[in-house]
């Protein structure tokens, strides 16, 4: 089944140029047509289309803690790569604060647009809270 970031859609390079929105639009419709497809990340403006049209939603909602470590783990090995990234212990804690508030606070937008798309697509809805989770449901579809 074919695989997409919406990274890939988002970013004409990697984490730098962002791409217009019909581009994006078009690239998404592309995808969506297909008889099947696995589209990881969505940008809200266009998670609506998407959840229409998918067979099952996976929403990953990891701990804070989890979340926060990885952040601070991806600084770390940036900051001593060959070539780091010009990037502050600042940045990486104001990431983990963006986080907090979009993903975990309620009233934050990703946690009410996850909550919404659950409301409204229930029958098509999974939540897995941890690798443990994903392995468990990998394993009972496989």
């Amino acid at each position: 089944m074919p695989f997409h970031d919406y990274d890939d859609i988002w970013f004409k390079r990697k984490y730098d140029a962002i791409r217009p929105d019909y581009l994006q639009i078009r690239m998404l419709d592309a995808i969506l047509r297909t008889p099947s497809w696995i589209l990881v990340g969505v940008r809200t403006a266009f998670l609506e289309k998407a959840a229409k049209r998918a067979h099952l939603i996976i929403i990953l909602n990891e701990s804070l803690v989890v979340e926060s470590v990885r952040i601070l783990q991806r600084f770390l090995s940036r900051r001593l790569s060959k070539r780091p990234k010009k990037e502050s212990l600042k940045d990486a804690i104001g990431l983990i604060r963006w986080n907090y508030i979009s993903h975990h606070k309620p009233g934050g937008k990703r946690f009410e647009m996850n909550r919404r798309i659950s409301n409204l697509h229930k029958e098509k809805v999974i939540w897995l809270h941890s690798k443990r989770d994903v392995r468990r449901f990998l394993d009972s579809i496989c």
